[in-house]
């Protein structure tokens, strides 16, 4: 049976042609260390804000920022290469993330909103445009009621204008990890369940790709029978979530979903050979791909992967000597830059794996941990690699 096209009202179910035999994709299938990563957020230049997850239980997110009235690039508050508390109770080995909103008002004013999975339970916090948060106590948050939480939150990323928010998280069941999610329009309302086999504790890949309203959403988990990925979707011409649809694969990392223009979806996923794997839909015969390994470097945790422009993705990886790797696709020429491996951004020195965001048209931040506990970032442009990569922040309890 082929897939129907995304956008119809027409379920999606396994087709059974998806993905590589198991063999090629699966090799070893050992567990793997996510690594802490950072995550950034912009409200457009200069503003940005970078938060770090660290091994503090207690209060463990801290946050370094560039102001939207900075006149420097290098001008990172509060200063001297330190970074402020922010707070949250995390427990970094089993939520190894957060989830960050941007968000305008309606009375036209930025908003940051941070989401937690704070031991077991999910938490959120906001600051507007004047920088203050909305609880000076970090011990102090808002709570996700109902709904015990595992693992780290996700979030859809829409059009800062839209009023429309929504969180997603894992929770073990009677039947294992099923995810959930809280959408946020006007109020946040109850955890919805989404329906389907038992998942891994792997956070999943969500995306919507038309971001200016709330007319489709897709998610991507990973099944606990097989590791094969998985994908349901909700559109307003459906009353609930399409059934899980079997992507196959053998996928040991949570999965990453960019989408460059309507209809258009790109996964990338760690297999069990430890490969980066990449997986995509919205060809000219409107269905899944098979799965197809990018070069031969092996790679460690999660990769990312960031969409600037309709026609490129830029992909990051967490190389198994410690080196930030990068390949660009161009859907011009169909081709990948470099053609075989991967671009060295960085050489041998992360502690874990790299994140990606973008300030402005044509430009890309990549963010990550090198092994002296600082902060480091690695700026790219259109036209050239960028700068090297520079010590914003040292990291505590990292």
């Amino acid at each position: 049976m082929t897939p129907a096209p995304i956008g119809t009202n027409d379920s999606l179910q396994t087709t059974g042609s998806v993905g590589p035999s198991p063999a090629a994709m699966t090799g070893t299938p050992t567990s793997v260390t996510p690594g802490l990563a950072p995550t950034a957020i912009s409200w457009g230049y200069p503003h940005l804000e970078v938060f770090a997850v660290t091994n503090n239980d207690s209060n463990a997110i801290y946050r370094t920022w560039r102001n939207a009235n900075a006149t420097l690039d290098s001008e990172f508050l509060p200063g001297n290469m330190s970074m402020e508390l922010v707070g949250g109770n995390v427990n970094a080995t089993e939520a190894p993330g957060i989830a960050v909103n941007h968000r305008i008002e309606s009375e036209k004013t930025n908003r940051t909103e941070i989401h937690i999975n704070g031991n077991g339970t999910g938490y959120r916090i906001f600051h507007d445009s004047d920088e203050i948060w909305t609880h000076s106590d970090p011990d102090n948050w808002d709570v996700f009621a109902n709904l015990a939480v595992d693992g780290a939150p996700a979030q859809v990323e829409y059009d800062p204008s839209v009023q429309i928010m929504r969180t997603f998280y894992l929770s073990n069941t009677d039947t294992g990890y099923a995810a959930y999610y809280f959408k946020w329009q006007g109020s946040w309302g109850d955890p919805v369940k989404i329906e389907g086999p038992a998942l891994q504790l792997m956070t999943p890949a969500v995306v919507a790709w038309n971001r200016i309203n709330d007319t489709r959403v897709d998610i991507f988990s990973v099944a606990k029978k097989d590791n094969h990925l998985l994908h349901a979707s909700l559109s307003i011409q459906l009353s609930g979530w399409t059934e899980y649809e079997d992507l196959g694969g053998f996928v040991t990392t949570s999965p990453v979903a960019v989408s460059r223009e309507p209809g258009i979806i790109d996964i990338f996923a760690r297999g069990g050979d430890a490969g980066l794997w990449h997986l995509s839909y919205g060809n000219e015969n409107s269905i899944w791909t098979n799965w197809t390994r990018l070069g031969n470097t092996t790679i460690q945790g999660k990769p990312d992967a960031i969409t600037i422009s309709s026609d490129t993705i830029d992909v990051f990886a967490w190389g198994l000597d410690g080196s930030m790797l990068h390949k660009i696709y161009n859907s011009t020429t169909k081709s990948w830059t470099p053609e075989d491996e991967f671009s060295i951004l960085v050489e041998g020195t992360l502690s874990g794996p790299p994140r990606a965001m973008s300030d402005a048209p044509g430009s890309i931040h990549v963010f990550a941990y090198n092994n002296n506990k600082q902060l480091i970032r690695k700026t790219l442009s259109q036209s050239a690699e960028g700068s090297d990569a520079v010590v914003i922040a040292n990291v505590p309890y990292l």
